[in-house]
């Protein structure tokens, strides 16, 4: 709306309330702004302006199509007066759009936001899951080795993706034994239904090129316990060799990893086998890479 025809507006309002004639010959963007100022939420005001002027427009190209002789000018004045006193629409469409309507509808929008930030917030900071896991947003337990962009598929919302495959081989007179990793991530826009480390142990084998398989469910652990005497002391190292952990976990994924100790050679593979009852699949690790530990 220009500044000057907004003018002229008030202008004629003024005159309206000072008990001059209602029946001013108005052009389309006045009788438009006076008929809809008696709307006083301003979303609304907006859409029946919106409204009225395709009506008004449609009685314009009507009265051009049946009377092709008129000018532009004169079906627009035509158009208008057809449309009824401009200042007795704007009572009526007063009296149908009440204010308070149109605050309570924004209202319930916020509310609705406030609901859903208090919800994500329970979730996050109050959540079972992330207490165990030790951070509310994220944290890191252990190094995924032989990084890699492999298999993907999508279940159930949930994207699982092969991360990381890697055999790793530590030196003869290290305590550690040598094994393969093979590094996944499962991600999940629904942050408050993430699957636990519980239910992935057992649902996942981990099969290797030469058929041996592991039970992701049945850990095995490599550990030195020195003595003093008959006194046992704490372990002085301990190494997961067969089963799986959380090594990273973010708002919406976790990344884990699957070990397994089989004879392996360059060219092998492995297999991460799913069974959720509902929901079986496979990823393969094709290409697993040699790590030499120092």
């Amino acid at each position: 709306m220009e500044k000057d025809e907004k003018e002229k507006c008030r202008r004629l309002e003024c005159r309206e309330n000072a008990g001059g004639s209602g029946q001013t010959e108005l052009d389309s963007f006045q009788w438009l702004y006076i008929a809809t100022r008696g709307i006083r939420f301003k979303p609304d005001r907006a859409a029946v302006c919106r409204e009225l002027e395709a009506h008004l427009e449609d009685k314009r190209a009507d009265l051009q199509r049946i009377f092709p002789d008129l000018s532009p000018e004169e079906a627009e004045r035509r158009a208008v007066a057809s449309m009824g006193d401009a200042w007795e629409v704007r009572k009526q469409l007063a009296k149908i759009h009440k204010p308070w309507l149109g605050y309570l509808w924004r209202a319930s929008k916020w509310a609705a936001v406030v609901l859903v930030l208090i919800f994500a917030g329970v979730n996050i900071f109050k959540n079972d899951y992330y207490q165990f896991a030790g951070h509310p947003l994220g944290g890191y337990s252990s190094a995924v080795y032989g990084r890699t962009a492999g298999e993907k598929i999508r279940v159930g919302g949930y994207t699982f993706q092969i991360v990381g495959a890697a055999f790793v081989d530590y030196p003869e007179d290290s305590p550690y034994a040598d094994g393969i990793q093979i590094a996944f991530r499962v991600f999940t826009p629904r942050f408050w239904e993430k699957l636990d480390l519980t239910a992935l142990q057992e649902a996942l084998t981990l099969t290797a090129a030469d058929g041996q398989q592991w039970k992701m469910d049945r850990g095995e652990i490599n550990m030195e316990v020195p003595k003093d005497g008959d006194m046992v002391q704490a372990p002085s190292f301990w190494q997961l060799v067969c089963g799986l952990e959380r090594a990273s976990w973010t708002l919406f994924s976790d990344t884990y990893v699957a070990y397994g100790d089989p004879e392996w050679q360059e060219g092998d593979w492995a297999r991460l086998d799913f069974d959720f009852g509902a929901y079986s699949f496979s990823l393969t690790a094709d290409q697993i890479e040699w790590v030499m530990m120092e």
